[in-house]
């Protein structure tokens, strides 16, 4: 019988062999889409209404500070804490829609509110 050319490598490896073999690929994985995301982001300004709220909270994390289009004509600066306001704002909770949700919390830099 003939054998295939096509035998996997994977069978030759011990078990710490392939667990590393499988890390490596696991972190190629997640660099290339940090690449992929971080292209797109730098590209055009994302648009709330097209991402999952998760997504729209995590976009934020990374960034600190990012500019999102919030609507049709509409856009906002969202914040991951009060470390992306500057100039005496403050972190407000802010509520947009996202593909997933009609209110998605997410952090707006405001002007304080002085006392009357």
């Amino acid at each position: 019988m003939h054998r295939s050319s096509h035998v996997r490598e994977d069978r030759f490896l011990s078990d710490s062999s392939r667990g590393k073999a499988l890390l490596m690929r696991s972190l190629l994985v997640a660099i290339t889409l940090v690449q992929v995301s971080s292209a797109v982001l730098a590209q055009t300004r994302p648009s709330t209404t097209a991402l999952t709220c998760a997504q729209a909270q995590g976009f934020v994390a990374i960034r600190t500070s990012l500019l999102m289009n919030t609507g049709p004509s509409t856009y906002d600066t969202s914040v991951s804490g009060p470390i992306g306001c500057s100039g005496g704002n403050v972190a407000e909770p802010s509520w947009v829609r996202t593909r997933d949700h009609l209110e998605c919390a997410l952090y707006t830099c405001r002007g304080r509110q002085r006392p009357g």
